[in-house]
């Protein structure tokens, strides 16, 4: 809907199982993000959904190389914590055993990370993503399978350039405190020479994932 200079679009959780994707809250972030032509920053508690992780790796392979993702620090170390995916890397195997998907990019980048919160703050407890410095994605939805199918949530797409630079200052705030790369994730190792996964195979890792809800 046109709201002054910009349009708002909004949609609610949770979805049908055998609705098609696209018309998910989680397929409207993927179809926003495949949008972009310049920039993705993304701050979020809680990003374990593969189709967005998959259509974040397809716009960077497409040339968009300024992108960056906050994980709040309690889940951002998580076996499905789709920071493996963008930096390249699995999980180290941990002793429940389980299969969780890990598709790592071929062209992982380092500018993932999690920021450092004052005392008493969780640290990024935000769902919201600003592309191209003018569309915000927010609202309550955590970017999860749970989020997608289970939960009642809210999503809404801002496309204004003005909103967009108050979601842009406060993000970068936040990324001004962050530990980035591959150093934040000490229990990663590299999935191996033959490990460059396609959609009909995909990597997987010895950690059950009911070990955490993915909210």
């Amino acid at each position: 809907m046109p709201v002054g200079e910009g349009t708002i679009t909004i949609n609610f959780s949770p979805a049908r199982r055998k609705q098609d994707i696209g018309t998910t809250s989680n397929g409207m972030i993927a179809f926003y993000i495949q949008q972009a032509s310049s920039s993705v920053h993304i701050a979020v508690f809680v990003y374990s959904d593969q189709t967005i992780s998959d259509t974040l790796g397809e716009v960077h392979d497409k040339g968009v190389e300024d992108i960056k993702v906050l994980i709040d620090p309690d889940f951002y170390r998580r076996v499905y914590s789709k920071a493996y995916d963008a930096m390249g890397v699995c999980p180290k195997p941990g002793k429940r055993k389980s299969k969780i998907q890990v598709k790592p990019w071929q062209n992982p980048i380092t500018t993932v990370g999690f920021p450092i919160a004052p005392v008493g703050d969780r640290g990024v407890h935000s769902k919201m993503a600003i592309l191209d410095g003018r569309l915000v994605i927010t609202g309550s939805l955590n970017w999860s399978n749970s989020g997608n199918y289970l939960n009642d949530e809210t999503l809404i797409a801002i496309d204004n350039p003005t909103v967009a630079a108050h979601y842009e200052r406060e993000f970068n705030r936040l990324y001004g405190t962050a530990v980035l790369g591959l150093d934040s994730l000490p229990q990663s190792h590299q999935c191996g020479s033959d490990s460059s996964p396609s959609p009909k195979q995909p990597i997987t890792s010895t950690e059950s994932e009911s070990i955490f809800s993915d909210n």
